[in-house]
């Protein structure tokens, strides 16, 4: 019926085998996934840039940890640093803004975890390279649709705001 209303379209996956190439194929604006769907495109990220010359693999370890600097303020809104904000949008035009390309995921404006714990480790690093990945937990699964998921990431949400307790949605 959301679907109907506000004129999205909603896309599946073959197969869980082919995620990754789906999401190329796909370039989703809002995506929804469970904790091992991120672990497992962080931890490829993270094989592959292994396997990567030696060249690359320092631009992506000294983007990434500009990355998690900056993703560590924004996320517990703390003011961040000019030096550090000039840093983090170099490291996004040399690094991220291709490797989000690559996932599939360069027009995604919210990515949704969901139906289980995800480690705050994930949430902060798929921030860090530009990605705004929020979670929900299984106790909101009923009062979280995929309207108020995207209402609430255009604001600022702090890194574990939808899974403390108290929280409350109304429509």
């Amino acid at each position: 019926m959301i679907n109907i209303r506000f004129g999205t379209v909603c896309n599946f996956i073959e197969s869980p085998d082919t995620v990754m190439d789906n999401m190329k194929e796909i370039s989703p604006t809002v995506t929804c996934g469970v904790p091992r769907i991120w672990e497992k495109y962080a931890s490829g990220i993270m094989i592959r840039m292994s396997d990567a010359t030696w060249f690359k693999r320092m631009v992506f370890k000294a983007s990434l940890g500009i990355g998690m600097k900056y993703a560590g303020l924004k996320l517990n809104f703390k003011p961040i640093p000019l030096y550090l904000k000039l840093a983090y949008s170099a490291a996004y035009g040399a690094v991220f803004r291709k490797l989000k390309e690559r996932l599939g995921f360069d027009r995604v404006r919210v990515a949704y975890s969901g139906a289980a714990p995800i480690s705050p480790d994930v949430l902060k690093f798929f921030n860090a390279i530009g990605l705004p990945l929020i979670e929900g937990t299984a106790r909101q699964k009923a009062r979280v649709s995929p309207r108020s998921v995207v209402k609430a990431a255009l604001r600022s949400v702090r890194l574990d705001s939808l899974a403390r307790g108290g929280s409350e949605n109304r429509f």
